[in-house]
């Protein structure tokens, strides 16, 4: 995308959020998800759930999504939870750049799925209040929709989510009190 059409989406998503428009938004390219995701993140102000295979650093690891998280979780009323599907070693999750910027914060939760149950999930997204929502269907491309008005799919992934966080360990935080297994 050229700066124009960067600049317009921008505007666009940013204009869709304030309204809580639900119309669904189709997004193709990282660079779309991470606007989005910036977007989600500011608008935030309870929660933010996301279950994610690793996280890409094209889409949660930009200035913008980073300040954001940062910002809300600055509100100690608010929570922030991450699942990860895929087993990924508490090194690479803790070099991500967003954990590594928000991990010290006591309202920051991240965990790991399972391995029984990862066979059962083949979907990401990021569920923001149980009011928006991004969701990924396809977790190797791009291709994602997403609605910050549609509350009756928000919630429906809130519930996936507190369901998978039933089948998943807590990742302790604390850097040098790492699972052997997961370093």
């Amino acid at each position: 995308m050229d700066e124009r059409s960067i600049s317009n989406f921008r505007n666009m998503i940013r204009r869709r959020g304030s309204l809580m428009d639900k119309e669904i938004i189709p997004t193709s390219t990282a660079q779309q998800a991470s606007i989005i995701i910036e977007n989600m993140f500011n608008t935030a102000e309870k929660s933010i759930r996301i279950l994610t295979g690793g996280l890409n650093p094209r889409v949660y690891g930009t200035a913008g999504v980073i300040q954001e998280a940062a910002n809300f979780l600055s509100n100690q009323c608010t929570t922030m939870e991450i699942i990860f599907i895929n087993p990924i070693s508490n090194n690479k999750i803790f070099s991500h750049r967003l954990i590594n910027t928000i991990i010290h914060n006591s309202n920051f939760y991240i965990y790991r799925l399972k391995e029984d149950m990862k066979k059962d999930i083949s979907f990401h997204f990021c569920v923001v209040d149980g009011k928006t929502y991004r969701f990924k269907s396809e977790p190797h491309k791009h291709f994602s929709i997403a609605s910050f008005g549609d509350t009756e799919l928000a919630q429906h992934l809130e519930n996936v989510f507190l369901t998978v966080k039933e089948n998943s360990t807590p990742i302790n935080k604390e850097r040098n009190n790492q699972n052997p297994e997961a370093a």
